[in-house]
């Protein structure tokens, strides 16, 4: 197995991962969280984070350096000038929404203090969590949209 192979295979494991931890918070720990009464929520959330965040640190850091890898030593970003072609610049796009998406899994701590307000739920959590849901599973799929693009040629 070539170095290539073993690079492909750690970036999609990685980026699987990632992204289960993603849609895993979005779609079941944050509305089974919010369902409860506040001590209980801010319990519930503390401990999937604490062992959860984690994962999705390393994860969301390796798979899109590894991205980076293939591209670049391994694929056609050889110069800037591949960077205007449509690989260079879906590889681009890429690069943004991964960052979104590790920038707003690093404010995760952030999203929960405001969800909570001592030991209540905010009223209004349930619709932010909501909003937080759609915007991180938007970027998702945009993720993984542009990973089939750069796999099929678009």
């Amino acid at each position: 197995m070539t170095l290539q192979y073993v690079v492909h295979w750690a970036h999609l494991v990685a980026g699987v991962v990632w992204l289960g931890c993603t849609t895993t918070m979005a779609l079941a720990v944050l509305p089974a969280a919010l369902s409860r009464p506040g001590p209980e929520a801010r319990a519930l959330l503390d401990g999937v984070s604490r062992r959860l965040g984690p994962v999705a640190l390393a994860t969301g850091t390796v798979a899109p350096l590894l991205g980076l890898v293939l591209a670049v030593q391994f694929g056609p970003l050889r110069s800037l000038a591949a960077l205007q072609t449509p690989y260079g610049l879906t590889c681009v796009a890429a690069v943004a929404l991964s960052g979104a998406l590790a920038w707003r899994g690093a404010r995760t701590e952030q999203h929960h203090a405001a969800l909570l307000d001592g030991d209540t739920v905010r009223p209004e959590a349930p619709a932010r969590a909501r909003r937080a849901a759609a915007v991180e599973l938007a970027l998702a799929v945009g993720i993984l949209t542009a990973m089939a693009a750069l796999r099929f040629g678009w």
